[in-house]
């Protein structure tokens, strides 16, 4: 904010890609304060808003912690604004260094999950008498043998938790055993049934 000139407030949002400003006639700025937002799991966020005869204008896009910081913030601009005899102030609010911080564990969480992803595949061979099942990733591979006439046939598992039910195909065992096709479960049912009844068609046919 600055009183030579135009008397104006300069409000600028910078990005890794966009800068954007917006100015802000002083004459219609009447305070700073700390906004706060509580989300659902009762945790407190803060963000510096400006009050104008406009509307409110947040100081950044999203809140974020540190009430401490914020409020010296909005404390250094209502100084100014009470002190006719002050020319200029300057406040900056620097949340990209968090959201950097969190783009790289995303990044590398994104990174991990695709060297531990893996393509399943299971061979079901009346020739050899054997059910095959090789699982491949970025980095491991591994292979699995069954005999035919030790399985009982195919069927879908569920994992139930709050957020619903997630489901993967295990190959049954006529002792009982249990051994999944996949060491996750996921989202879609109804793929994961036809493909135990295709497993199980074959077996039984």
């Amino acid at each position: 904010c600055s009183r030579s000139g135009q008397a104006v407030c300069t409000l600028t949002h910078k990005a890794m890609l966009k800068t954007t400003t917006r100015s802000i006639p002083i004459s219609q700025l009447r305070e700073a304060y700390v906004g706060s937002n509580v989300d659902s799991e009762g945790d407190e966020t803060y963000r510096v808003v400006l009050r104008t005869d406009s509307g409110d204008i947040p100081l950044t896009s999203s809140s974020s912690s540190g009430y401490a910081g914020k409020r010296d913030n909005a404390n250094r601009v209502n100084a100014f604004l009470q002190s006719a005899g002050s020319s200029t102030v300057s406040v900056v609010q620097d949340d990209r260094l968090l959201a950097y911080i969190l783009g790289a564990i995303f990044a590398g969480v994104g990174s991990l999950l695709a060297l531990l992803s893996s393509q399943v595949t299971l061979d079901l061979d009346r020739s050899t008498g054997l059910a095959v099942l090789s699982k491949t990733s970025m980095i491991t591979r591994s292979r699995e043998e069954y005999l035919l006439e030790d399985l009982a046939g195919a069927e879908v598992q569920e994992s139930s938790s709050s957020d619903g039910s997630t489901y993967r195909v295990a190959l049954v065992q006529h002792s009982g055993a249990r051994m999944p096709l996949t060491g996750y479960y996921s989202s879609g049912y109804k793929a994961k049934q036809n493909l135990a009844d295709e497993i199980n068609k074959f077996l039984h046919g």
